[in-house]
């Protein structure tokens, strides 16, 4: 069976409720909730959110690919390859000396936070909540007021502000592996 999500030309995330609705609206055989067919689900009104977790994502990934290299640095025994980012942040500060945790802890600190934020952005839901619009001339739509990712109210601002702090946590990554590359720690 083929629908509108199966043809690879929808070019936004589509949503499980999505795809339910969908599939249920084509009286397909399964058990939908009445209350998940009251408002239509509209991704097209989260794509911005979920182009900027991406792009949190991407950025995210490129410190992680630092902190590899940092930790493989530190300890060239170190077997790395499946790290995670806060795993690696925590063998970073594991290995390097006391002297060099302290004159770091600004950008280490920075670093966990950005993970934070990364895995937040990654493993929560984008939820878009919307109110009926009644038109003077007969209708309505419904017009979006909230958006969360997961519990949290979070908007395009939001992942924006995330952005950056991975660009940072990047910069911060790649100055504690340039410091140790030269040899100064």
């Amino acid at each position: 069976m083929r629908n509108q999500f199966s043809s690879g030309r929808h070019r936004e995330v589509v949503s499980s409720e999505a795809m339910i609705q969908d599939l249920s609206d084509e009286d397909v055989e399964h058990d939908v909730p009445d209350s998940w067919r009251e408002a239509p689900v509209r991704d097209d009104l989260a794509a911005e959110m979920h182009r900027l977790r991406g792009l949190v994502m991407a950025q995210g990934t490129e410190t992680e690919t630092v902190l590899r290299r940092v930790v493989a640095h530190l300890n060239p025994d170190a077997n790395v390859e499946k790290s995670t980012a806060g795993r690696l942040v925590q063998d970073v500060r594991r290995l390097l000396s006391d002297e060099d945790e302290q004159h770091w802890e600004y950008e280490l600190c920075g670093i966990e936070e950005a993970v934070e934020r990364r895995n937040h952005a990654v493993h929560s839901k984008v939820s878009i909540g919307s109110v009926w619009r009644d038109y003077a001339t007969g209708g309505g739509e419904r017009v979006p007021v909230i958006s969360l990712l997961g519990d949290e109210v979070y908007d395009e601002a939001d992942l924006l502000e995330d952005f950056g702090l991975q660009q940072a946590a990047t910069r911060f990554a790649v100055e504690i592996l340039l410091y140790l590359q030269r040899g100064e720690g």
